[in-house]
């Protein structure tokens, strides 16, 4: 009761900040809707007593009055499902940018990598819908409270004995409630599935895949394993439901005896003189309204239980996403003057035990062009992880000039990155947006924006689209233009480039799409674009590439093996040691012989 008293109160709080006229309205008319048809049903009494005693002012005037009383009931009916409609599309709203903020509130990417927060996410985002779809509903519980109280009130006029009428239905909550929690459990042991069949769908109906479900004949093996996820999901939460159709059963026969002899009492009563006629329509229709009460709490107490279900998720995602960063004690530099350093760094990712970066130690000069190589799973991606702070060490430290990166303002260090990732931002918008949102102030800046798409070298791509600047990328709308993988890493890499005095710049494997000549021209732009970074403030530049033509270019190669530094220096240095780099780019440049 407590969690379902403390989600209504969430619900309607954050209607009333999304509107506090329509929210106030709204429950208004919910309230006169409520008390209507107790209401209705005393002025019908007084109507049949009015007219057996042969009062013909009095029964006219109660029946206007019930009349006025249905009409009224039906208007504030009608008129509350429109503020409830309009009032749960700008909740919806709402409540879809606050998720959104939560999961970027967190100074790191720690829960986006996590199953745990990808299922509650899942199953937040199919339910999100429903709450504010039954915000009426929601509210509807505080006015069928008062609505319940009043037609126990008008019960105990008839006979105080019918008063123990609504214990009869306790039987039915309790069993809709154990009901509920089986359901539950169901959803959530099936969450994962559920989301490897949506995975399955999106890829089914992916203009990227595509190419290769029909290259491979995948068609009927996605839809094959959508299907058989699909199937198992369902059969598993159809069952939770069958198997629950019994116990509601049970719940509402025991009802359904106090029913019957409610309406028995109140006729032996009436045949006895102790009661008027219209004291036995009056408990007809309220004995009928309690049953229809009873089967509304029910659903209430299901729908209050799922809305708890919801808002306790999305407080643990609040919980989860909310970890305050590291308190800032020294301001960002505004230019490195001796670089970045690494003690003894570990790393293992939360909630595992393999240790990823182990013992990772390594002196980063100011104005350094880093290259870190090695096999896949080596640790060169959780590396950079670090260094952007989308992490923070297991144990170790990350120096920036002498200080701790960990005591230096995130937001501050962060404004001071440009970065291009492997798995890069493909924002459909505008092309000027798509790359101005690299320096958020400066969006509106045509000229900033262009002289970025010149340091990415992708004025070509601007060239060649129909609208340049102002043309809108992306398949979601009608006339937008999709660009090839490499005209979108062209933007990626301009939107990189838009902050002038960047101290660290990335490239993290972000030229997968391109082949070894085009790669070699990218790293070679930014590496040239970062130049003037470098003389300006001591930037540092990192990436990671596979490929040996690219990082040959940089001033220094780490060679990463399981999470631990083999080898440290120059192309020409590693060569000559004979070691682990020298057998790979050996490998590699046979293979263009």
């Amino acid at each position: 009761m407590r969690d379902a008293i403390h989600a209504a109160r969430f619900v309607i709080g954050f209607a009333a900040g999304a509107d506090r006229r329509r929210t106030a309205i709204g429950v208004g008319l919910i309230f006169l809707g409520h008390l209507g048809p107790p209401g209705a049903a005393l002025l019908a009494k007084q109507v049949v007593d009015a007219a057996l005693a042969h009062d013909r002012g009095a029964a006219t005037a109660y029946a206007a009055a019930l009349g006025a009383t249905w009409l009224a009931m039906m208007m504030a009916r009608h008129f509350a499902v429109m503020y409830c409609y309009e009032l749960a599309d700008l909740v919806a709203i709402a409540f879809d940018e606050r998720v959104m903020e939560l999961a970027n509130d967190s100074p790191g990417i720690e829960h986006h990598e996590r199953p745990d927060v990808a299922d509650r996410l899942a199953l937040l985002r199919e339910e999100a819908a429903g709450i504010w779809q039954e915000l009426d509903t929601i509210v509807d519980t505080f006015a069928f409270s008062a609505q319940v109280a009043f037609t126990a009130a008008l019960l105990a006029t008839v006979s105080p004995i019918l008063l123990l009428l609504p214990l009869f239905g306790l039987p039915a909550l309790a069993a809709g409630r154990r009901a509920q929690d089986v359901v539950e459990r169901a959803r959530m042991a099936t969450a994962e599935r559920d989301r490897l069949a949506r995975h399955f769908f999106l890829l089914g109906t992916d203009a990227g895949a595509g190419k290769e479900i029909r290259l491979f004949r995948l068609r009927d093996e996605l839809r094959r394993r959508q299907s058989e996820a699909w199937t198992d999901v369902a059969e598993t939460r159809w069952a939770a439901q069958r198997g629950t159709l019994l116990l509601r059963a049970l719940g509402q026969l025991v009802f359904a005896a106090g029913y019957v002899g409610a309406l028995a009492l109140v006729s032996v009563q009436a045949v006895r003189g102790h009661t008027t006629l219209g004291d036995v329509l009056l408990t007809v229709v309220l004995v009928g309204r309690v049953n229809q009460q009873v089967g509304r709490a029910v659903s209430i107490a299901d729908t209050m239980r799922s809305v708890a279900r919801t808002v306790g998720r999305y407080e643990w995602l609040r919980g989860v996403t909310a970890r305050p960063a590291a308190q800032a004690t020294t301001p960002v530099p505004e230019r490195l003057e001796r670089g970045l350093s690494l003690r003894d760094v570990r790393f293992a990712y939360p909630g595992t035990d393999v240790t990823v970066l182990d013992r990772v130690s390594l002196d980063i000069p100011a104005g350094t062009t880093l290259a870190i190589v090695g096999e896949n799973g080596a640790g060169k991606t959780t590396l950079v992880k670090l260094l952007c702070r989308f992490y923070e060490p297991t144990s170790g430290s990350i120096m920036v000039d002498g200080a701790a990166l960990a005591s230096l303002p995130l937001e501050g260090w962060r404004a001071r990155i440009a970065a291009v990732f492997q798995d890069f931002l493909r924002l459909e918008a505008r092309v000027r947006e798509t790359v101005g949102v690299g320096d958020v102030g400066r969006i509106e800046q045509g000229a900033a924006v262009a002289v970025a798409v010149d340091r990415a070298g992708a004025e070509p791509v601007v060239e060649r689209l129909p609208e340049r600047l102002e043309t809108q990328l992306g398949k979601s709308y009608a006339d937008g233009v999709e660009p090839s993988g490499g005209e979108w890493q062209r933007l990626a890499l301009a939107r990189a480039l838009m902050r002038d005095d960047p101290l660290l710049l990335v490239l993290d494997e972000p030229s997968s799409a391109l082949d070894a000549e085009a790669e070699h021209a990218l790293f070679s732009r930014y590496t040239e674009s970062a130049r003037d970074s470098r003389e300006r403030a001591g930037a540092i530049t990192v990436f990671t590439s596979h490929r040996f033509s690219t990082v040959r270019m940089a001033d220094l190669i780490v060679v990463l093996r399981e999470g631990s530094i083999v080898e440290v220096g120059s192309h020409a240095e590693l060569v000559a040691r004979g070691g682990l780099y020298a057998e790979l780019y050996e490998l590699q440049a046979r293979a263009y012989r």
